[in-house]
């Protein structure tokens, strides 16, 4: 595995477990490519959970930080009654993830 000056895992490679696992999990994602059309902050990765909620996860390393416009994007995610969060560790979106299925089952029982 590729670490970076800390030590820790760098972004690409996070993203790629994340991908991974979330893909091998029914999960409807895709890695977010920035480009001159696109809009600043958005989230590495993007989606959309069962039930059709939106996902966004913005991947950092451990010492890794938001933009403003990151955090807002985020923020728009959130209060439109999206899913975004921060992902540090795939461990981040498996805990974040199983949370949000095992509420979503709770809810439709």
């Amino acid at each position: 595995m590729s670490s970076g000056i800390s030590g820790g895992l760098s972004e690409k490679v996070i993203t790629r477990q994340i991908m991974a696992w979330v893909s091998w999990n029914g999960f409807f994602v895709w890695k977010q490519w920035q480009g001159p059309m696109s809009r600043p902050g958005v989230s590495d990765i993007l989606g959309v959970l069962p039930g059709g909620r939106f996902l966004a996860i913005e991947v950092k390393t451990r010492r890794g930080r938001l933009t403003r416009r990151q955090e807002a994007f985020l923020s728009a995610v959130n209060r439109q009654g999206g899913l975004g969060f921060v992902a540090r560790s795939l461990e981040d979106v498996v805990g974040t993830l199983e949370s949000y299925t095992r509420k979503a089952a709770y809810i439709d029982e």
